[in-house]
């Protein structure tokens, strides 16, 4: 229910914020920052928690499935996949913010190491 919560959250915090940066003055850099600021949430605000919360149920099922080989087969498949998924994602989130980076984007969403 938390994990529920938690994403519920961001998505309202995200929306408040606002994902169009401009209103009437937009240019390059204001497209190269909504590009930017749809890939962090994405990555960072909705794949973490998903990711955090399928390796959860995974562990769940693993504990619980107690002498049954499809579940604990089931449940390693889950958290494999999961940590490939969470893998993936920031890795993507790597590459997109380096290239950011070298494009010239100074955001306020960048961390300061890549700045």
């Amino acid at each position: 229910m938390a994990v529920i919560d938690r994403l519920l959250l961001t998505v309202t915090a995200f929306a408040q914020e606002g994902l169009v940066p401009c209103t009437d003055d937009c240019d390059y850099e204001k497209f190269i920052l909504l590009i930017g600021k749809v890939f962090e949430f994405l990555t960072l605000k909705m794949a973490v928690p998903l990711a955090t919360a399928a390796i959860v149920y995974g562990g769940i099922v693993l504990v619980v499935s107690g002498a049954n080989e499809g579940w604990r087969t089931q449940a390693k498949d889950i958290i494999k996949y999961a940590v490939w998924g969470l893998v993936l994602a920031l890795a993507s989130w790597i590459i997109v913010r380096t290239i950011m980076v070298e494009l010239g984007v100074q955001a306020p969403f960048l961390p300061d190491f890549f700045q």
